[in-house]
């Protein structure tokens, strides 16, 4: 999956971030199509360490499977749950650990929420 090449005018390579995930690790942290460096080897993107590789093989593997299968889960990778409002949580996919997370305390969507006007 990582053959694919190209460079656009005028772009800056990005270094990915290994941290948590929330920018607050080495790097970018995360962003808007971060991910296709995991995915495609691209002149944007700094080439990737080896435990970035190791994430990028995993996300392949689910996007793969869930694309043969229609289910994200199998025998080689941790399980991926369904979100629920009993269970809402989602699928953590950084280098440090895969796994469910709770998306809403992650990115402190309470206080966002009280900086939004009410309506």
């Amino acid at each position: 999956m990582r053959a694919a090449k190209g460079r656009a005018d005028g772009a800056r390579r990005t270094t990915l971030g290994t941290g948590t995930g929330t920018g607050t690790g080495t790097g970018t942290g995360t962003g808007h199509m971060i991910d296709l460096a995991y995915l495609f080897e691209n002149d944007l993107f700094e080439p990737l360490d080896a435990v970035q590789a190791g994430l990028s093989d995993t996300v392949t593997a689910y996007w793969s499977r869930f694309a043969a299968t229609g289910q994200m889960n199998g025998h080689d990778s941790p399980a991926w749950k369904p979100f629920t409002t009993r269970a809402p949580y989602v699928q953590r996919l950084a280098s440090d650990r895969i796994g469910p997370t709770d998306f809403a305390a992650d990115h402190h969507y309470a206080f966002w929420k009280a900086l939004a006007p009410s309506q």
